[in-house]
């Protein structure tokens, strides 16, 4: 899903041509209050998503003398809309998957999309 978006991106700003303005803001022109247009952005999936990869900073080999991390972990209090976390992979013999390990990712998503 992930490599299409560029595409579908680029086909939403290669789309948007000044008669397609012209149109929307002709709809628009009669509409004396245009607060009353205002519709509740947050209600709606986010148009955008953000990614923040952790892996190239690679905390599981900093070497305190005494130990080494084997795992790193993002808390945050909050959800975000379209916040997707990618976090390394633990090392060691603390990783749950063993050799097996891989990569972990964070995506924040609606309890209403979750199937129960």
């Amino acid at each position: 899903m992930l490599a299409f978006c560029p595409r579908y991106i680029r086909q939403l700003t290669n789309s948007g041509k000044q008669e397609n303005l012209d149109g929307v803001l002709a709809t628009i022109a009669p509409v004396r209050d245009k607060t009353s247009l205002f519709f509740r952005g947050d209600s709606y999936p986010a148009m955008s998503f953000f990614v923040t990869d952790w892996r190239d900073s690679r905390p599981t080999e900093a070497d305190f003398g005494f130990a080494k991390p084997y795992a790193f972990r993002f808390p945050f209090n909050t959800d975000s809309a379209g916040l997707t976390v990618a976090l390394l992979a633990r090392t060691g013999d603390g990783a749950p998957a063993g050799k097996d390990e891989g990569n972990e990712f964070c995506i924040a998503f609606e309890k209403e999309l979750q199937r129960i």
